[in-house]
C-alpha cells in the first residue's frame, strides 16, 4: 500500500514537468511547421519548389541559350534582328585597318524562329533566317537579299535544375541547304550541330554554358563554339544580361565576342532583348568591332 502511494505522490509531483516538456515539444513543432508553411508560399517558393529554377529565357541575345524548353503544348515565336557594320580589315601581316575610303562591308538578319512543346522537356524548333547584303570593297559589289540556310532541331532537357544540381539540355540541329554561297547568303550545303546548355539559378542571378560542335557537308569547313551567360535577375521586370561567344571555323578563323544587354519583361508572355555584341579580338577577314541585336518573343 505505502508503495502505491510513494508512486503516486511521484507521478503527481512528475505530471508538471511532462506538462512542460510536451507543451515545449508541441510549441516546437508548431513553429516548425509555422516555418515550413511560410517557406512553401513565399514569394520565392511555388508548391514546394524554389520559384526561380527554370525561370529564365530560353536563349540571350545573339547565341548563348539556356536548358529550359518551351513547355508541353505550348508554342513560342521570336524575331532576332542583328545588324554588322565591318569596319576593319586584316592585312597580310595579320594587322587590321580601317577599310580604305569609299568601302563597306555591312549586313542585316531577320531571323524568324518558333519552338513548340510537343513533350514533356522537348521541344522542336524551326528557324528561317533572311538576309540582306550591303558590300561594296571596291572590286566586290554585293546587295543580294534572300533566304539563308533554313535549320530544325529539337531540344530535350534531360536532367532537370534542383537546388544544388544544374539543369543540363542537349540539342541535335540540322541546317538544310536553303542558301547561296555564291551571293553570301549561307552556304548550299547541309550542316549538322550538337549543343548542350546547362543553367543554374541562384536567388538574384543565373549562369548558362553551352558547348558546341558542327560539322558541314562540305569538307574542312566544320566548325565550334563555346558560349556562355548571365541574368541578374534582382528587379521584377528588367534583367541585365551578359553574353559570351567564342566562334572557329576552318578555313575562315576564330573570333571572340562580349554581348552587354537588357532584357525588359512584357505583359501576356513576352519579352524584348537589345544586345551590343562587342568584338575582343578576331582572326577574320573582316571585323565588326560593335554592332546591334533586337529580339522580340512571344509564348502562347
Amino acid at each position: 500500500m505505502r508503495k502505491c502511494y510513494v508512486l503516486v505522490v511521484a507521478l503527481m509531483l512528475c505530471s508538471p514537468v511532462l506538462a512542460q516538456d510536451k507543451g515545449a515539444n508541441e510549441s516546437k513543432d508548431y513553429l516548425k511547421e509555422a516555418v515550413r508553411l511560410e517557406e512553401k508560399n513565399s514569394p520565392d517558393t511555388a508548391g514546394g519548389v524554389p520559384s526561380r529554377l527554370g525561370k529564365y529565357p530560353m536563349s540571350f541575345f545573339t547565341k548563348t541559350r539556356s536548358a529550359k524548353t518551351a513547355g508541353k503544348d505550348r508554342l513560342s515565336v521570336a524575331l532576332k534582328i542583328q545588324y554588322w557594320n565591318w569596319d576593319l580589315k586584316c592585312d597580310a601581316a595579320g594587322n587590321y585597318h580601317s577599310l580604305p575610303s569609299g568601302d563597306s562591308k555591312r549586313k542585316t538578319s531577320l531571323v524568324f524562329c518558333t519552338k513548340y512543346g510537343w513533350a514533356e522537356n522537348h521541344h522542336i524548333a524551326v528557324g528561317v533566317p533572311v538576309l540582306f547584303n550591303d558590300f561594296d570593297t571596291g572590286t566586290t559589289t554585293n546587295n543580294s537579299r534572300g533566304l539563308g540556310n533554313i535549320f530544325v532541331f529539337e531540344k530535350w532537357n534531360l536532367i532537370q535544375e534542383t537546388e544544388t544540381m544544374p539543369g543540363v539540355a542537349v540539342d541535335f540541329w540540322y541546317y538544310l541547304p536553303t542558301g547561296d554561297g555564291d551571293r553570301k547568303l549561307g552556304s548550299d550545303d547541309g550542316a549538322y550541330k550538337i549543343t548542350t546548355e546547362i543553367s543554374k539559378a541562384w536567388k538574384d542571378f543565373s549562369l548558362h554554358f553551352n558547348p558546341i560542335y558542327a560539322w558541314n557537308e562540305t569538307p574542312n569547313s566544320n566548325w565550334d563554339e563555346i558560349n556562355a551567360g548571365t541574368w541578374y535577375t534582382k528587379f521584377a521586370k528588367l534583367w541585365p544580361g551578359m553574353e559570351y561567344n567564342y566562334f572557329h571555323k576552318q578555313g575562315y578563323g576564330q573570333s571572340h565576342d562580349l554581348v552587354p544587354g537588357l532584357l525588359w519583361k512584357l505583359p501576356n508572355n513576352s519579352t524584348f532583348k537589345i544586345g551590343c555584341p562587342i568584338n575582343l579580338e578576331s582572326t577574320c577577314s573582316y571585323r565588326c568591332r560593335v554592332g546591334v541585336v533586337v529580339k522580340l518573343f512571344k509564348k502562347f
